[in-house]
């Protein structure tokens, strides 16, 4: 099949939907389908551009100044591109149901016939940065387009809420985001890697993977570091981060200095896929304290390389981790049950053991080749029955 995935944000743009997107696409060709991406120009990225098996097609965008991002750009060409190729593909995709473009290239699609297909990844009850009403009316105001949809993929069964509120949830289905297993699993622990990135051999490694900013909750891993390091007197303790800063840094190390834990603190940035499953590996606790989430693939990879998990109830995280059992669940903005949850793990070598055996197999069970199979029914079902 010929399929084109839309997307309002692609790689080198660096988020949870675009790695999905990426790798969905990844795998889908894998099977043999002809995948192309369209999505908008960013200064990092070229117009067109052929990466592995994916055709990426960006179109120039204008940037609205408005405060909420899926309703502040404005992707110039979209139409005429629709009008153009629309009718080439089998399947259209679209990951950005916010982004009120997508609703634009609903249209087009079912103006020529094109089955659409709609994946939520972020529950609109949830949202945290926005008025949570006024989110929703939004979304079913510009949102028609999930409606015309003969499918909608929820990537965390938590969305089912949202579906239902949304009047979609006849036609939705579940398919869980994906990891590519066997890559973070069999991943070698190289202690000499720890040392070049100037941690010492024997300090207990604290990992958070992801964009720095407010939303992942990032300060209150830093002040649970502080009291981990000065009421706890884990002093061999270090807290790794790696991603994009996105305006956090600079308190992060602010407070750090003011409070005597700047030397627990290793800020690698932004890595490769090649070296991500490395740290991993290296990592005692991965932490993940957001105030909001989708089905987060960080929290896969730490499970698939056996890393275990310290991450707030929040979003699809519950569909992965069962606490004391998959990892260790806490409570949003909670400090103390950061804290308390770090030192449980690093006291109870057993737990540990534990679940670090049951998140593995949860791990497997996402592998992004059975992830790909599971879409790849969906695209099937529709296609036969248009």
């Amino acid at each position: 099949m010929k399929i084109l995935m839309f997307s309002q944000y692609f790689p080198p743009h660096i988020g949870g939907v675009e790695k999905h997107v990426y790798m969905l696409s990844k795998y889908l060709a894998k099977r043999g389908h002809t995948i192309h991406i369209l999505t908008q120009q960013t200064p990092q990225s070229e117009p067109r551009r052929k990466v592995s098996d994916l055709f990426t097609i960006r179109l120039k965008s204008l940037r609205i100044n408005f405060r909420y991002d899926s309703i502040s750009n404005f992707i110039t060409g979209l139409s005429k591109f629709c009008l153009k190729y629309i009718h080439v593909y089998d399947i259209v995709h679209l990951h950005s149901y916010t982004f009120w473009q997508s609703a634009e290239l609903s249209a087009f699609a079912k103006l020529r016939k094109v089955p659409l297909i709609v994946s939520i990844h972020t529950d609109p009850l949830a949202v945290e940065k926005m008025n949570k009403t006024l989110f929703i009316s939004i979304i079913k105001s510009l949102g028609f387009h999930i409606k015309m949809a003969k499918k909608v993929i929820l990537i965390s069964p938590t969305h089912k809420v949202a579906a239902e509120l949304l009047g979609i949830s006849r036609k939705s289905v579940i398919i869980p985001n994906g990891v590519e297993f066997e890559r973070f699993h069999n991943a070698p622990r190289d202690v000499t890697f720890k040392r070049k990135i100037g941690i010492p051999d024997d300090h207990t490694v604290i990992l958070y993977v992801g964009r720095l900013n407010r939303i992942k909750g990032l300060s209150y891993v830093i002040k649970s570091l502080h009291v981990l390091v000065n009421t706890h007197r884990c002093k061999r303790v270090c807290l790794l981060l790696v991603g994009p800063d996105e305006g956090m840094l600079s308190d992060i190390l602010s407070y750090a200095n003011r409070h005597g834990i700047r030397r627990n603190i290793v800020y690698l940035g932004v890595v490769s896929e090649d070296v991500l499953p490395r740290i991993y590996k290296i990592a005692d606790v991965f932490v993940l304290p957001s105030l909001q989430e989708g089905l987060p693939s960080t929290v896969l990879e730490a499970m698939a390389a056996g890393v275990p998990i310290v991450a707030t109830n929040v979003g699809g995280v519950p569909y992965l981790i069962k606490s004391k059992v998959t990892g260790m669940l806490v409570s949003p903005r909670s400090v103390s049950s950061i804290v308390k949850a770090i030192r449980t793990l690093i006291d109870d070598a057993s737990l540990r053991e534990k679940i670090r055996k049951n998140a593995t197999y949860i791990a497997k069970e996402h592998d992004w080749n059975v992830i790909a199979e599971e879409v790849e029914r969906v695209y099937y079902d529709i296609v036969n029955k248009a």
